[in-house]
C-alpha cells in the first residue's frame, strides 16, 4: 500500500510534476470511484510506474462509504461542509476539517462523482479556460457552471477554487454502471500520465446553473421520466403534487431530478445553455 498519513488518505511521490489530488466517495453510494481510489491506493498499481506526480489519494466520507449511502449516519453531506454558511453535522464538519488540510498544498484537485440518474461525462466546474481546457482533456463532453451561485464554497471543488487552486468534479456516469468506473478511470489515466493526456475531441456542451426547482409538495411525482440534461422550455410541466404543480423557469435543461424531497428542498437544478 502507499503510505496513508491520515484515515483513507494514501500519498505517492513523484519525481517531478504537479501536486494533485484524487477524491472519490464524498458520498458513500457512488461505488465506481470508491473503488478506483482503493485501487491506486496499491503502490504495485501499473499508474505509479510512470507518474512523475506527488498524487494524494482520499475517499472522502469513510462512514457514509461503509453504510454504502450518500450521507453518513448522522446525514451529513460531506459535500456541503466545506464552507461557513451551511450547517453541517459535528463529525461532517471534523471530516471536512481533515481534508482542508490534506488538501492545502495541493495545485489541483480532481473530486470523482456518479448520478443516479444516466449522464454523460459531465465537468462541475467555472466557466474559466483552464478548468474547461482540463475538463476536456479528461474526457469531459459536457460542463456545468456557477453552481457556487447556489452552494458558496460548501462544495469541495468551489472550496478549492476558492483558495486559489484549480479544483474539478467529474460527474463520470450512473451508479453501477461499468461505463462510469472505466470514464473515472480513464480521466485519472490522463492526468496522472503526461503521454496520456489529450486534448478535447470536440467543444464542450456548456451550461449555467440558472437554480433550483422546489419539490412541489409531499408525495409529488415528475411528469416525464427526467434524466440529467433533460432538455425542457419555460413553463413545461416538471412534477405534480396534490398540494400544487412545478414548471420550468426558463428555456434550458434540468440536472439531478430527484424523487422524494422534502417539500421546497431542490428535487433538480435547472441550467440554461452558456
Amino acid at each position: 500500500m502507499l503510505p496513508s498519513p491520515y484515515e483513507n488518505v494514501w500519498r505517492f511521490t513523484g519525481t517531478q510534476g504537479q501536486r494533485i489530488a484524487i477524491i472519490g466517495g464524498m458520498h458513500g453510494d457512488e461505488t465506481g470511484n470508491i473503488q478506483l481510489v482503493k485501487e491506486l491506493s496499491h503502490s504495485e498499481h501499473p499508474f505509479w510506474q510512470t507518474c512523475p506526480h506527488d498524487v494524494t489519494l482520499v475517499l472522502g466520507h469513510p462512514n457514509a462509504i461503509n453504510l454504502g449511502t450518500r450521507t453518513g449516519a448522522d446525514g451529513g453531506d460531506l459535500n456541503r461542509a466545506f464552507g461557513s454558511g451551511l450547517h453541517s453535522s459535528s463529525s461532517t464538519k471534523n471530516r471536512a476539517k481533515l481534508l482542508k488540510h490534506v488538501l492545502s498544498d495541493v495545485e489541483l484537485v480532481l473530486d470523482l462523482h456518479q448520478t443516479h440518474q444516466p449522464i454523460a461525462p459531465c465537468a462541475v466546474c467555472p466557466a474559466r479556460p483552464e478548468h474547461l481546457a482540463l475538463a476536456g482533456q479528461l474526457g469531459a463532453v459536457q460542463a456545468v457552471t456557477g453552481t457556487q451561485t447556489l452552494y458558496g464554497d460548501q462544495m469541495l471543488t468551489d472550496w478549492v477554487n476558492a483558495q486559489g487552486q484549480l479544483g474539478l468534479t467529474l460527474e463520470a456516469g450512473q451508479i453501477g454502471d461499468s461505463v462510469a468506473y472505466q470514464t473515472a478511470k480513464e480521466a485519472v489515466r490522463r492526468l496522472l500520465l503526461p503521454e496520456a493526456m489529450r486534448p478535447s475531441a470536440a467543444p464542450l456542451k456548456l451550461w449555467k446553473v440558472t437554480g433550483t426547482l422546489p419539490a412541489p409538495g409531499t408525495n409529488y411525482t415528475f411528469a416525464e421520466d427526467w434524466f440529467n440534461g433533460s432538455p425542457v422550455t419555460k413553463g413545461q410541466l416538471i412534477a405534480t403534487s396534490p398540494e400544487k404543480n412545478l414548471f420550468a423557469s426558463t428555456d434550458g435543461a434540468i440536472f439531478l431530478p430527484r424523487l422524494g424531497q422534502l417539500p421546497g428542498a431542490a428535487c433538480c437544478v435547472q441550467v440554461e445553455p452558456a
